[in-house]
C-alpha cells in the first residue's frame, strides 16, 4: 500500500455514494481523528474521485484539514466502483442487511466515547501527529512546503 498525502480538494465525494451521513457516526469519526489521527487512508481513483472515506474526507473538511492521506486505487469501472463502495461500507461499519442506522447509532449512545477518550491529548490537524500512517516523504514534503514547515 502507498499511501500519500495529498490537498484535501485533490479528492472529492462520489456522486453514487449510497450512505447518508449520521451525526452520531461522524462525531465518532471527528473523536477518532481528533484523538487518534488518521488509521485509514481515504481511497480515491486516479482522478481523485473517493471509493471509500467519504465520511472521513467530510469529517476532515469539517475539522479544517488542508491534507488528507489517500491510497490511489487503478482506474475501475463505474459499476464495479459502485460495488467496492458498497462492500466497503458494509465491511468498515459490520453492517448486515437487516442492520439499520438507528440501530447503530442505539449502540453509540450506550457508549460514553469522549470519556473514555479524554485522556488522550487532542492532534491538531495536519500535524505529523494526525497521520500515523505510513506517508511517503515527498507527501510530507509537499505538505511540508505547503504549509511552511
Amino acid at each position: 500500500m502507498t499511501v500519500i498525502l495529498r490537498p484535501i480538494d485533490r479528492v472529492r465525494p462520489s456522486a453514487y455514494n449510497p450512505r447518508h451521513a449520521d451525526p452520531a457516526r461522524l462525531d465518532v469519526i471527528e473523536l477518532s481523528l481528533r484523538k487518534l489521527g488518521w488509521l485509514l487512508p481515504i481511497y480515491a481513483d486516479p482522478a481523485g474521485e473517493i471509493i471509500s472515506g467519504h465520511q472521513r474526507h467530510l469529517v476532515a473538511e469539517r475539522m479544517g484539514y488542508g491534507w488528507v492521506p489517500v491510497e490511489t486505487m487503478r482506474k475501475i469501472p463505474l459499476e464495479r466502483r459502485k460495488a467496492i463502495n458498497i462492500a466497503f461500507n458494509r465491511g468498515t461499519n459490520d453492517l448486515r442487511p437487516e442492520q439499520t442506522p438507528a440501530k447503530l447509532t442505539d449502540a453509540l449512545d450506550r457508549v460514553d466515547l469522549a470519556k473514555l477518550t479524554a485522556a488522550l491529548p487532542n492532534i491538531a490537524p495536519d500535524s505529523d501527529e494526525a497521520f500515523p500512517l505510513p506517508a511517503p516523504n515527498e507527501g510530507r514534503a509537499d505538505r511540508a512546503a505547503a504549509v511552511g514547515e
